[in-house]
């Protein structure tokens, strides 16, 4: 466990210096009034500290994971005690292997930008260095697997019913959602500070939500069972609780402000998620919403993975002070193209922008959404915005 630690912790060096190196970069193209080439270094710059936060996070993890192995564990007086020690092992081993993966994710889209402004030795060591971390997630899974093996040995030798930990952490229920059953107990919530607008955890409905959010995470079933139900590809729903339930992003908040941490919760999506995942059935308009909501988190996660942000936070778009973010013609964002979860019509708004929507047989089918995702991209690049 240790030298997981150690590995982490340099990786961590090495993506900051990459980090200050594509800053470096950056300035320098400003100061010689080489914009394109700015912008492109500005994002990969953007993307490498995005995964310095997510190595940052694994870090931690790993961190806390040596500590009850190397100091609790030889004073654990019996297997109740080395069960809890395990479980909590193999919980915080998973929140790093998240992290890292999500980092590598990071380092592969700092490295499309590095290639693309030509920086062919930048994006060389990024490449290099993603694929340690790579290596370095699929080494902590197998830690993570191999504690799951000793805990079922510490169950068979106890003869009692120890709780082994499953292959994401094992999560409790408040309650059942109605005619659902087999919801366990939430025992430790997500931390509310990870999320861009953080809920208020002693409000019992932020609570409750942030109890749904906990259990969807640890799910290890849901997305096969969600994309039976909806007649999606399993990789759509999988891209999806990625996206919206496991990945921190860069988020405006204010002109020219933006914060990191996970989309503000919303407790709605996530009860009808949750409800289809545990064998629940929805009414038809219900259903029909979690189908227009998958379509639009799809699209807009991949066409942030091509390069277009979350949302832009250009002064314009905060023109209205009464208002939060509101796109326009000239600035708007992967959130702002993406099919519109609320509306009968859910690509309407793209004349807003200047794009030609598809064929009418493309758009609610989910087995095409990959079809709108590259409409988009080629009206995109018509339009003259910076994606690949």
């Amino acid at each position: 466990m240790t030298r997981l630690r150690g590995r982490a912790a340099e990786a961590y060096g090495e993506v900051g210096a990459l980090f200050a190196r594509a800053r470096a970069l950056r300035d320098d193209a400003v100061g010689h009034g080489w914009d394109s080439l700015a912008e492109g270094l500005q994002a990969c710059s953007e993307a490498l500290d995005v995964a310095v936060a997510q190595l940052d996070e694994a870090l931690d993890a790993i961190s806390e994971t040596a500590d009850p192995l190397e100091t609790a564990m030889p004073a654990a007086p019996g297997l109740t005690e080395v069960a809890a020690i395990l479980t909590a092992t193999h919980e915080r081993l998973m929140d790093a292997a998240r992290a890292l993966h999500s980092a590598a994710e990071y380092l592969e889209e700092a490295r499309n930008w590095a290639e693309i402004t030509d920086f062919e030795v930048l994006a060389g060591r990024i490449e290099q260095v993603r694929d340690e971390i790579e290596e370095l997630h699929q080494d902590t899974e197998t830690w993570a697997e191999q504690v799951r093996t000793d805990l079922g040995r510490a169950r068979e030798e106890s003869g009692s019913a120890l709780e082994a930990p499953r292959r994401t952490p094992p999560s409790e229920a408040a309650k059942n959602p109605p005619g659902c059953t087999g919801l366990p107990d939430v025992v430790d919530l997500l931390d509310p500070r990870r999320f861009v607008e953080p809920p208020d955890t002693e409000d019992s409905q932020d609570a409750e939500v942030m109890r749904i959010y906990t259990r969807i995470i640890q799910m290890a079933d849901d997305v096969p069972r969600i994309a039976q139900v909806l007649g999606a590809p399993i990789e759509v729903i999988a891209t999806v609780k990625r996206h919206f339930f496991l990945t921190r992003h860069v988020t405006p908040t204010g002109p020219g402000q933006t914060a990191y941490g996970y989309f503000s919760p919303d407790g709605t999506q996530a009860s009808r998620w949750e409800s289809v995942a545990t064998g629940c059935e929805l009414d038809a308009g219900n259903l029909e919403l979690l189908r227009k909501f998958v379509a639009h988190e799809y699209v807009e996660a991949r066409l942030m993975a091509r390069g277009l942000p979350y949302r832009s936070p250009h002064p314009d778009c905060y023109a209205n002070p009464t208002a939060s973010n509101q796109a326009t013609r000239k600035h708007y964002g992967a959130h702002d193209v993406a099919p519109n979860a609320h509306a009968s019509d859910v690509l309407k708004h793209w004349r807003r922008w200047g794009l030609t929507r598809p064929s009418a047989g493309v758009v609610g089918d989910l087995s095409r959404i990959d079809e709108i995702v590259e409409a988009a991209m080629t009206l995109l690049r018509e339009a003259g915005r910076d994606v690949r």
